[in-house]
């Protein structure tokens, strides 16, 4: 009986170092692209994320794409659907591109969707951008009425 559970013990621990070997090399990937995309090496760079984003659904990878697609080699279409893979992995900054993109595009819908998204998410950046819209746009209605607050 005792044998039994030492066996027992030994193939938790065994399991437990597979796993964490395995999330130890998927961190292993986004640190990888990080690296290349320090020395600009982006081709190494893109692989690097895929992997990250194949193996652990990792959405700054997914971010960070949609930022190389965008800034680098102006596929805004591109960015646009790694942004939105993240922002549904609940990143933050995908949101706010995201709604950045659709307001290039007059795609105003979205982009109040995808801020409010990050809005709801406590991001300051959605916020600011959305008051920015708003008095840009004047679609806005004051229903602030001094007198009921004395």
């Amino acid at each position: 009986m005792f044998t039994s559970h030492i066996l027992f013990i030994n193939i938790i621990f065994f399991v437990m170092a597979e796993k964490r070997d395995c999330v130890n090399f998927q961190d292993e990937a986004y640190d990888e692209a990080l690296y290349y995309k320090s020395i600009k090496d982006y081709s190494s760079m893109v692989c690097y994320y895929e992997l990250s984003i194949k193996n652990t659904n990792n959405n700054k990878a997914m971010c960070d794409l949609g930022n190389y697609y965008f800034s680098i080699v102006n596929d805004q279409l591109l960015s646009m659907q790694y942004y939105d893979m993240a922002s549904k992995y609940g990143n933050v900054e995908a949101m706010c591109n995201l709604a950045l993109c659709y307001n290039e595009n007059d795609d105003h819908i979205n982009m109040k969707k995808y801020n409010m998204m990050a809005i709801s998410h406590g991001s300051t950046d959605a916020m600011i951008n959305m008051s920015i819209y708003y008095k840009k746009t004047k679609k806005y209605i004051f229903r602030f009425n001094i007198r009921s607050y004395y």
